[in-house]
């Protein structure tokens, strides 16, 4: 009986290392971002880096640059930190949602007259990546509510991005 137990606890620990899903230690994304804020249209670029301590969750930061040049020149940096919650069931398709906290930085000038302000951010939403090799996926779309919030109030606003990420894998 000794032998079947110390053969079963053998196989146990040899099937161990199957039983650990393959997710990525770290992803890296890069991409073209439209931004919906106090009633103009912002375009630019928005990046993160996420690291993942397991399968599910992702520890992130988002850094965003937003330009609206329709009527002078209007800037919108973000910097968001936060978790993020991953769906890993398929390798081709994963769906995630987020909340990530921050600030904000908006400039703007017209005419020779500038102007800036610092705000919370926070932005709150989800997506969608499709796997296209081990290492990397296109983020087909994220779709986010943007709240800004300063002593002059706040607003309501959206953020929607696409791009390319990079899966740094586990060795």
């Amino acid at each position: 009986m000794r032998k079947y137990i110390s053969l079963y606890g053998l196989f146990l620990f040899i099937t161990i290392p199957a039983l650990a899903q393959d997710y990525p230690k770290a992803e890296i994304f890069g991409g073209y971002s439209y931004v919906r804020a106090g009633g103009a249209n912002f375009n630019g670029g928005s990046g993160s880096v996420a690291y993942n301590p397991n399968p599910w969750l992702g520890l992130m930061g988002d850094f965003g640059v937003y330009h609206n040049g329709q009527v002078g020149s209007t800037n919108f940096v973000s910097y968001l930190f936060g978790p993020r919650v991953v769906y890993r069931k398929s390798s081709k398709i994963t769906p995630y949602g987020q909340l990530i906290l921050g600030g904000a930085h908006l400039s703007a000038s017209f005419a020779g007259v500038s102007a800036s302000s610092n705000a919370f951010a926070m932005a709150m939403g989800g997506g969608l990546e499709a796997g296209i090799s081990p290492h990397f996926a296109i983020r087909l779309v994220q779709v986010e509510y943007l709240l800004t919030k300063n002593s002059a109030g706040h607003a309501n606003d959206a953020r929607i991005s696409a791009g390319i990420v990079y899966r740094l894998r586990r060795e």
